[in-house]
């Protein structure tokens, strides 16, 4: 029997481990609707052109799959699952361009069955569309900037390009590193190609894509950019916290992508710096969409906090350069690789159990669930929703944004879901929508998110309601004492509180 080419066998792979992964979801539904994936199909009720913490992509996906499948957890699921897969599929053809098919096969085989692109398969958000864009973005550079035979960028790569940086900067700003990532690669591998005018007019073209945004951001002051820029705000220093910080994104890293692709960051960075121009322009392709701005998220974290998810779209990169040092040796594959290769089926494999087994170890051992995934959300949002059995009284939280999103999702009838603000300032999209109409009953939920924290009816609630009656009190979860949830009924609703309003005057 004929063995079949790497590039078939990738496929193979590629294949089962994507009907794996759905059959994974349709049958065990092991991973519910995470905080964030709940508050992105929020958004997908309420379409606008821009949100508050990102470009519209990830509200409008939601809200087409919401509308295809009336708001299947699996159809989420397993959108999911079809863009992490179409992302390991790019990530391939990249590697098989610039290098080989086998060694494209062995990078993309660990990239497949690294925890990171389970996680990315499992949760619906902005990073499952940015991956796939980003490494479409990165296949079509590298057949501008390795062309076959010498010849010329025709115009589908660019095209793939425009198509691909267009529908990254609509799901998340990171996208937009891309275009100079771009013109840095362009002007140490292949400064020719300055000449041709296709160079230019991509990018700029495709940051129309950002005119909705920008035009409902321009409406709403800046929102987006205000909010983004938080996101560098330094911490205080302390060596302590540096540290802290510092091993946290380490130790993530490598269970996300494996110990041997972190370890090549510093290896290229080193090999960067001694040889500078004799590095060869295919490992220094990698270094520039993957050690190089890798590292520079692991300088941050002198200054403040890097999220996990922040270097998602760096580990394809980075992975290529730990194939480039360390995954063969002549035509053999090394031990380091080998043992690479087992840690990434190791960690997926407990990933892969660990959800479904989740809810059993948090009910016979003193392990915590974390309060702001899905565990407990479903319970607690019937056992609410059985003070309103004729859904006339509206819902109002005063609470995280994360809690409100998924009662929104998981009570019956995916009722409206309404955030108090006692502060005159917007915190989250919750502040864009309007509150219930004045002259309707309620039921009020207060989170109590930490002992010391006081959840109480505030004045400002006294000024909107005449009468309270408390119905119940409920915690989130049995493995945990907080959050709690006090619940109340009101009277019908005087005014309701609107920090746009109060931040526009």
């Amino acid at each position: 029997m004929k063995q079949l080419s790497p590039t078939r066998q990738f496929l193979f792979f590629l294949f089962g481990v994507t009907v794996f992964r759905l059959l994974w979801h349709l049958l065990l539904n092991p991973v519910g609707i995470m905080g964030d994936e709940a508050y992105n199909w929020d958004w997908g009720r309420h379409l606008a052109w821009g949100y508050y913490s990102k470009p519209p992509g990830s509200a409008w996906l939601h809200a087409l799959v919401g509308f295809v499948s009336n708001d299947s957890l699996f159809a989420i699921k397993a959108t999911s699952t079809l863009l992490a897969g179409g992302s390991a599929l790019f990530f391939f053809l990249t590697l098989r361009h610039v290098f080989s098919e086998r060694f494209a096969y062995w990078v993309g085989l660990i990239y497949l069955l690294c925890p990171g692109q389970q996680m990315v398969s499992s949760i619906l958000t902005a990073d499952a569309q940015l991956l796939l864009y980003w490494n479409l973005a990165l296949f079509a550079s590298a057949r501008i900037l390795f062309p076959k035979n010498e010849n010329p960028p025709n115009f589908l790569n660019f095209f793939l390009l425009f198509l691909a940086l267009a529908l990254g900067h609509l799901a998340k700003q990171m996208m937009l590193i891309q275009i100079p990532l771009l013109l840095m690669a362009v002007a140490l591998i292949r400064p020719t190609l300055f000449k041709n005018p296709l160079l230019y007019l991509v990018p700029i073209a495709s940051l129309v894509s950002l005119i909705p945004p920008l035009y409902w951001n321009a409406q709403n002051d800046w929102i987006t950019v205000e909010h983004t820029a938080h996101h560098f705000d330094s911490e205080e220093f302390s060596i302590l916290d540096i540290l802290e910080r510092f091993g946290a994104l380490l130790s993530l890293s490598a269970i996300l992508l494996t110990p041997l692709a972190v370890a090549a960051i510093p290896r290229s960075l080193k090999l960067w710096m001694r040889e500078k121009r004799k590095v060869d322009p295919k490992t220094l392709f990698f270094i520039l969409y993957g050690a190089l701005p890798f590292a520079v998220m692991f300088a941050m974290t002198l200054r403040q906090d890097v999220n996990p998810n922040w270097p998602a779209a760096y580990h394809g990169g980075t992975l290529a350069l730990a194939g480039i040092f360390f995954a063969f040796k002549g035509e053999d594959l090394t031990k380091a690789w080998r043992v690479s290769m087992r840690i990434a089926v190791g960690l997926t494999a407990m990933v892969v159990v660990g959800f479904p087994a989740a809810e059993f170890l948090f009910k016979v051992t003193p392990l915590k669930a974390q309060r702001r995934t899905y565990w407990g959300y479903p319970e607690l949002s019937a056992n609410i929703a059985s003070h309103n059995p004729d859904g006339d009284h509206a819902i109002i939280v005063l609470g995280h944004r994360d809690g409100a999103s998924e009662f929104a999702f998981n009570m019956p009838g995916k009722p409206e879901v309404h955030v108090w603000n006692e502060g005159d300032t917007i915190a989250h999209q919750y502040d864009f929508w309007p509150g219930p109409e004045v002259g309707t009953p309620t039921l009020l939920i207060i989170e109590q998110r930490r002992e010391r924290d006081v959840a109480e009816i505030t004045d400002r609630m006294r000024e909107s309601f005449d009468e309270f009656e408390f119905l119940a009190e409920y915690g989130l979860h049995p493995s945990r004492d907080y959050p709690r949830f006090k619940v109340y009924r009101t009277s019908p609703l005087k005014s309701w509180p609107s920090p746009v309003e109060s931040s526009r005057r």
